[in-house]
């Protein structure tokens, strides 16, 4: 539900792309000239993101205090721990009725998987998980969508009106007719 710590780690981990450490930790300190930034921890490269282009992830943030160390807390307003924030957000995944996909990570693959779809190359995807290579970003290029890849590749095909079938292929075959009708 909108507006519930919650949605606001769901919207974090989805849009963003980061790792359940780097989500765990995020803050006001984060929010900079209209963008999430932050140093992945597992590989030190800095990630930008701007908010206007993930308005899901900005209205969320809109119904939460501005000024904030941790974006997610427990309860009593105190940070989670790494792996606490796992745990809990595992539980708010599964009291929601989402499927287990909905992981952290999950989330982390699919936000990469959406955009290879969408043509994204393996640099761009690369700065936004905040790798240090292209080279693991290129998995989530070569194992997008097929069924997505092939749709679009066919409405690149003109209509029906192919310029180079003869109106003859409508036509029966003449040694058909006659095999057909020496079977009768």
């Amino acid at each position: 539900m909108s507006g519930t710590m919650a949605r606001l780690a769901f919207e974090l981990a989805l849009g963003t792309g980061a790792a359940r450490q780097d989500v765990a930790r995020m803050g006001s300190a984060n929010l900079r000239d209209g963008a999430v930034s932050y140093l992945r921890g597992k590989t030190g490269g800095r990630v930008e993101l701007p908010l206007a282009l993930l308005p899901e992830l900005a209205r969320e943030l809109a119904q939460h205090p501005a000024k904030r160390a941790v974006f997610i807390t427990r309860s009593d307003g105190k940070p989670y721990s790494v792996a606490g924030f796992g745990n809990t957000f595992r539980d708010w995944i599964a009291a929601a009725g989402l499927p287990a996909e909905c992981s952290l990570h999950g989330l982390r693959k699919h936000g990469a998987t959406r955009l290879a779809e969408r043509g994204a190359t393996e640099w761009q995807i690369m700065s936004f998980l905040g790798h240090e290579s292209p080279n693991e970003a290129r998995r989530y290029v070569a194992k997008v969508n097929r069924v997505t890849m092939v749709a679009d590749a066919l409405r690149l095909l003109p209509g029906a009106n192919l310029p180079n079938l003869s109106a003859e292929l409508d036509k029966p075959d003449p040694q058909d007719t006659e095999k057909r009708s020496k079977n009768v």
